[in-house]
């Protein structure tokens, strides 16, 4: 039987119970912006930040703008500007703050957008009709400084809503002139070169309604993210007051209609005319979701976490999947009766960007709470589901934190990620402020880095093998096993488990982090039978010998051809006279005795000579010869002397 298997990582939902404490979420007030009054009296300028400071990744000072308050006399009072400190209290206090005045242009109230760092520690911002770019050493300057700005509207734009930068240090941006019908997403590269690669007005991008138009892309963007997992820039769209919609108005009812959409630009594939493809992911229902909002102080957003997006309308808090088709999904609605959430607490007006924390959650701000939307806003967060079965994330759960009333600044613009450390992942957010007793705020607040893995590298079973279990944790613990293994387990650990039965196995790992949430994990597995001895083979039956082959006859030997005869001697002439005997060499000279005439015997013949060493047949054959002729001239000598 072949080995038969099949193994499941899944990670189960990660519950809450819906409930926040103060002890989870401690916010931490770094700084408060004073007022005009305060700052004409010689106290720290700035005034009203409109998104919240960023990060910087080598110098490790939040780097923010500010509205206005730049200035400290009436001149210069309204000017907008960029602040930056260290984000350490020293007895309560910042030891480095320190502010610069917009000297890109002199537009009142021109710092709103987000503030974005490349690589190189560069920091940009929109300053309205401009576009800056700071560090430290070189303080402000004009990102436009020697760039022809015609291409952008013949150089009459506005710069807004919420800026990107990629892989690669090119710089995103939304420019827009609504009385031109201009709507762009643009893109300043690296080496300083500036190209349109959205136009959202073009004619094939427009459908006629009466006297107005319908934008099918979406009419001006409001916010960008860059995805390094895509290579593409994800944004949402907003709709303008004289527009008849943004998006896709089909299946709307009357008075409905397209008040944004979700897009998505490939940046393997762009075009520096405007042509760029635009795949709009969705299109948002103005009754549903409100519109999408690019208002300097409630900027809606979207934030990236693996395979999904999630994001922010002026009603809704919700979800897609990237890949996935009519995966949109609602998860929250502000304000909504029946929501979960108690009317006075919830939040309305979402603002600014949302973050991807390393506990697994979304955090994001509203700019208002309460019933009668007149409360100082709150800070949610979105318990994510890591159930790996939840494919559509339905387990997805969403909770306040934290209301603003109680804080020493109100109206919340949204959060950026800070560093991760110690295992705890901190966060950074601004509020706008009453403008009354105090106009606007930095805080702070950490999260513990949860995280749990249940793994195995076994890939095969069958019964009789072991499985090797491994998982480790951060800020993990109470950890339980359960289904075909059982008892309390430490945070991190190995166990080595040899099923004793076929069929399907489920390892079940669950546990509680810090917040007293909890995680389950599951290995499931499938051991299959032992494979079945395979039979000795049956020895095969020796073969048969081959008969030996019977030996060639040894050829016969040719004829030897027969040897002429030799010539008889030719008879001696008769003269009369008698020959004398030869004489015999071994009888010396003695003369030979007379023969016996008494009897007439048959001669004894002369001994044949000794045959010759064999040198061949003819050798043999010749002394054969030699004595036949010997015996016959002995015959006839003997007649002769008889």
């Amino acid at each position: 039987m072949q080995k038969a298997f099949k193994l499941a990582l899944i990670s189960s939902a990660l519950m809450s119970a819906n409930l926040a404490s103060a002890a989870e979420i401690n916010l931490q007030q770094l700084h408060v912006f004073g007022t005009a009054q305060t700052i004409m009296l010689g106290g720290e300028k700035g005034m009203l930040p409109a998104k919240p400071p960023t990060l910087h990744p080598q110098s490790g000072k939040l780097i923010g703008t500010m509205m206005s308050g730049a200035g400290s006399d009436f001149a210069t009072l309204a000017q907008s500007g960029i602040y930056s400190f260290t984000p350490k209290l020293t007895d309560g206090k910042l030891t480095d703050f320190s502010t610069q005045i917009n000297t890109v242009n002199n537009d009142i109230g021109a710092f709103t957008t987000n503030v974005i760092i490349n690589s190189q520690g560069v920091a940009f911002g929109g300053a309205k009709s401009s576009l800056f770019k700071w560090t430290e050493e070189d303080g402000m300057q004009d990102a436009f400084d020697g760039i022809d700005l015609t291409v952008l509207n013949g150089g009459s734009f506005d710069i807004s809503g919420l800026l990107t930068v990629d892989a690669q240090d090119n710089v995103y941006f939304a420019a827009s002139q609504r009385n031109d019908d201009f709507f762009a997403l643009v893109r300043l590269s690296h080496n300083g070169e500036l190209a349109v690669l959205v136009d959202f007005g073009r004619d094939e991008y427009k459908e006629a309604v009466g006297d107005s138009f319908i934008y099918t892309k979406g009419q001006s963007p409001a916010a960008l993210i860059f995805s390094a997992d895509d290579n593409a820039i994800y944004g949402l769209a907003h709709k303008n007051a004289n527009s008849a919609g943004a998006g896709d108005n089909a299946g709307l009812d009357g008075d409905d209609f397209a008040s944004g959409t979700l897009f998505k630009i490939d940046l393997a594939n762009v075009a520096t005319d405007g042509s760029t493809e635009v795949i709009v992911l969705n299109s948002f229902s103005n009754n549903l979701h409100g519109l999408i909002d690019d208002h300097s102080l409630a900027t809606n957003s979207v934030v990236e976490q693996g395979e999904w997006l999630y994001g922010t309308s002026a009603k809704t808090l919700w979800r897609i999947h990237k890949n996935t088709e009519n995966s949109f999904t609602v998860i929250h609605t502000f304000g909504e009766q029946d929501n979960g959430i108690d009317a006075v607490q919830d939040g309305h007006i979402p603002a600014g960007p949302l973050v991807a924390a390393a506990d697994g959650n979304i955090y994001g701000t509203t700019r208002a709470s309460g019933g009668d939307e007149q409360g100082a806003g709150v800070l949610y967060r979105i318990n994510v589901s890591a159930d790996a079965t939840d494919v559509n994330r339905e387990k997805d759960d969403f909770e306040i934190i934290q209301s603003f009333d109680e804080q020493a600044s109100i109206r919340p613009v949204g959060l950026t990620s800070g560093a991760i450390a110690d295992e705890k992942h901190t966060l950074y957010g601004a509020t706008n402020g009453d403008n009354s007793t105090e106009a606007g705020g930095i805080f702070e607040f950490t999260v513990n880095q949860h995280t749990l893995s249940f793994s195995t590298e076994t890939e095969e079973l069958t019964l009789g093998e072991s499985l090797d279990l491994s998982w480790q944790s951060i800020n993990i613990s109470d950890c339980t096993a359960s289904g075909d293994w059982e008892g309390a387990k430490e945070a991190n650990g190995q166990e080595s488990i040899t099923p004793d039965t076929e069929g399907e196995k489920s390892y079940v790992l669950t546990c509680k982090d810090t917040d007293q949430k909890t995680y389950t994990r599951t290995l499931e597995l499938l051991v299959g039978a032992e494979p079945e001895p395979e039979p000795e083979p049956e020895p095969e039956p020796e073969p048969e010998p081959e008969p030996e082959p019977e030996p060639e006859p040894e050829p016969e030997p040719e004829p030897e051809p027969e040897p002429e005869p030799e010539p008889e001697p030719e008879p001696e002439p008769d003269t009369g006279t008698k020959p004398e005997p030869t004489p015999d060499p071994d009888k010396g000279t003695d003369p030979a005795p007379a023969p016996d005439t008494s009897t007439d015997p048959e001669p004894t013949p002369e001994p044949a000579p000794e045959p010759e060493e064999d040198k061949g047949s003819s050798g043999s054959f010749g002394g054969w010869i030699l004595a036949l002729g010997a015996l016959v001239m002995g015959r006839r000598f003997y007649k002769k002397t008889k």
